[in-house]
Order: structure tokens, then C-alpha cells, then sequence
């Protein structure tokens, strides 16, 4: 779409209640619900990244899409400046393979742990992605008047770009055996990633939603968001001491933090609820994921503790697995996918919401 197209005004109202609708589940300790929301398709995440003004026309269709779906939260609520996930490692100088048919991939540069021992701080307005992020950032608030919320661009979390940066089996065996001769560069890298999210709030301004990336977001909320999915496989001790201490460093900085991952994460579900001010976890189970959580277990690590899950679930014949995930004592809600009619997933969100609230009752 055509941002000169895009009907701002109708689209501003719609997304008005449905932040209201958010705001209220976050303050709640019990929402008494279980919301569920619906991902429209958006392939801003293809091959399209390298273009931004393919990228915006996309991202544009995708909104103008959820305005005609059933949805309790809007997915699609802001533009994001998406140019693949290794911007973290391509600033610490990781080069980017662009790709004529799939999102960029980074390389990592350094295969063993003493080349990462003595970095020095990059230049991170010097790498190409960063670049790439603010520029488009800035072409976003141009060509939509600053009437859209933008987000941050993708945040791979410590854990995750360290890999990207150093040789992975080589990050996995220092994450055990040297933790502490990692810590320097772990910190490092922490640093770089909290200095370029201010960089990018400040340009957002008054744009900026929160917390970003794959999360339900609004400038009414706090925070980043990370993709953390290493956390689903490596170890408890791995994660313990290479994710846990610099995620809090983040929830610390910004005040809240939600965290993504793909795959089954069970190993690390106590861990991972040791992360300060963690808003909401992102996690999958049965017709997600080609691993998904199991959802009793899931459930029962985080019932009672104030952390709210964002679950994606696939189609009824997944739904089984709701008799065990949906208990009033954990903050809930779910996530399933747009099935390309609109009828169709109406009715299919109709029928999981009434799923849901026989549950409860």
C-alpha cells in the first residue's frame, strides 16, 4: 500500500480501544480472560527487509489486513525498521549476506574465546545495519507524518548476538567451562546494545511503541523487547551465567523486558523467571513450534508469579492442550495466525475465546 493510501484517521480509532484493551491486561494481576490475538500475514521479514519502501508498502497492507479480523489486542500496530537479526553482530563487524529470496545473514567473525577477550567499543554508527536502521527509521516518520508508531528494530538479546559474533560451539563450551573470561565481552556487548536502543528511542521520539518486536506494543507501555532463543538449547547452567545477569541489565536500563523465544525452553523456566522486571514471555506450544513447550508444564512454572505469557497456539485440532494451559491463576493470552479468509479466522477466534472462558469458568 501506498502511504499516501493508508487511512490514518479510521486506523488511529481502531487502534485506540484495542490499546486500551492491553493496557488493562497489563495492569490486571488476573485478567479473568484469557485474550486472544490474531498475527495478520506480514513478510516484512523476507527478502523485502533490504528495500524500505517495499518494507513500509508491506507493513502498510498488513495493518490495513487486522482492521478486518476479530482480535481482542492489534498485533500490527506499529512499523518496524526490520533488517534482519544480526545488526548486533554487524556491529561488532560480522558481514551481512544479503540474499535475493530470504533475509539477510550474518557471519560470524571471531572463532575462538581469546579473540573476544580484549575488544575494544565499535564505532556503531560505522556498520552497515545500524545505518540502515535509522535511515529507515527516518524515511518511516517522513512518509507517514509521524502518525504511526515505529518500534525498535529486531533485538537479539546478549545471548543470542554473542553467538552471531563468536564462533557458536566455541560461545556454547566458554558459556560453561569460562563464564568469567566471557564476562568482559558479555558486558560489552550489553553496553552496545543499550547505547544504540537509546540512539534509536531518541529518533523515534514520540513514535516509539513499547516494547517492540513480535510483542503487543504501544507508546503506553515500557520497555524492549529480545529474541532469546538460545534459551531453549542450551543448558540451566549456560543460561544461568551468559543470559540471566545481562537481561537483567537490560529489564534494569529499560525498566521492563519481554523476551521471545522459539523451541521448548522448559530446562530454563526457573531461570528465566529470575530476570528483573520481566513483563511477558513469547513462547509456543502444540502447533507452533516444531518443539513446543509442553503446556502443563509451561503453565505450571509460571502460574502465580505475575509474569504474563504471550502463547502461540495452532488450529483446533491443537486445542487439547488448552485443558492444561488455561488456569485462572496464570496471566494468558494466545496468539494464532490469520488463515488467509477473514470469515474464517473470525469465526476461528469466536470459537477459541469461548474455548477459553469455558475453561475459566
Amino acid at each position: 500500500m501506498d502511504p499516501r493510501d493508508f487511512p490514518y484517521e479510521l486506523f488511529s480509532k481502531f487502534k485506540a480501544e484495542k490499546e486500551q484493551n492491553l493496557l488493562a491486561f497489563h495492569r490486571a494481576s488476573q485478567p479473568g480472560e484469557v485474550p486472544v490475538v490474531v498475527r495478520v500475514p506480514n513478510n516484512a521479514s523476507g527478502k523485502v527487509c533490504r528495500y524500505r519502501e517495499q518494507s513500509l508498502a508491506v507493513q502498510l497492507d498488513a495493518m490495513a489486513l487486522s482492521m478486518q479480523v476479530k482480535s481482542d489486542f492489534l498485533y500490527t500496530s506499529y512499523l518496524e525498521p526490520w533488517h534482519g537479526v544480526g545488526v548486533y553482530a554487524n556491529i561488532f563487524g560480522s558481514p551481512v549476506n544479503w540474499s535475493d529470496y530470504d533475509a539477510p545473514q550474518t557471519h560470524y567473525l571471531y572463532h575462538a574465546l581469546e579473540e573476544v577477550e580484549n575488544l575494544k567499543h565499535p564505532d556503531i554508527m560505522a556498520a552497515e545495519l545500524p545505518q540502515m536502521v535509522m535511515e529507515t527509521m527516518r524515511y518511516f516518520r517522513k512518509m507517514t507524518g509521524d502518525r504511526l508508531d515505529i518500534c525498535l528494530t529486531d533485538t537479539q538479546s546478549p545471548n543470542d548476538s554473542a553467538s552471531l559474533i563468536l564462533d557458536t560451539t566455541a560461545f556454547f563450551t566458554a558459556s560453561l567451562a569460562d563464564p568469567e573470561r566471557l564476562e568482559p565481552f558479555m558486558n560489552l556487548l550489553t553496553d552496545v546494545m543499550i547505547e544504540f536502543s537509546e540512539m534509536q528511542f531518541e529518533a523515534l521520539g514520540s513514535t516509539a511503541s513499547h516494547p517492540g518486536h513480535g510483542f503487543l506494543s504501544t507508546p503506553g507501555l515500557r520497555g524492549i523487547a529480545v529474541s532469546d532463543d538460545n534459551m531453549a538449547v542450551i543448558s540451566k547452567p549456560s543460561y544461568r551465567n551468559t543470559a540471566l545477569p545481562y537481561n537483567n541489565r537490560l529489564g534494569e536500563h529499560f525498566g521492563c523486558v519481554s523476551i521471545h523465544t522459539c523451541g521448548n525452553f522448559k530446562q530454563n523456566y526457573e531461570i528465566v523467571k529470575q530476570v528483573k522486571n520481566l513483563q511477558l514471555v513469547d513462547c509456543a506450544v502444540s502447533g507452533a513450534d516444531p518443539d513446543p513447550n509442553n503446556a502443563g508444564k509451561l503453565a505450571a512454572a509460571f502460574a502465580g508469579s505475575g509474569i504474563a505469557l504471550k502463547v502461540r497456539i495452532g488450529g483446533p485440532e491443537h486445542w487439547h492442550v488448552l485443558d492444561e494451559l488455561v488456569r485462572p491463576d496464570l496471566k494468558l493470552m494466545l496468539q494464532i495466525s490469520h488463515e488467509g479468509d477473514v470469515a474464517q479466522t473470525n469465526a476461528t477466534y469466536e470459537a477459541l475465546k469461548a474455548r477459553c472462558q469455558a475453561l475459566l469458568n
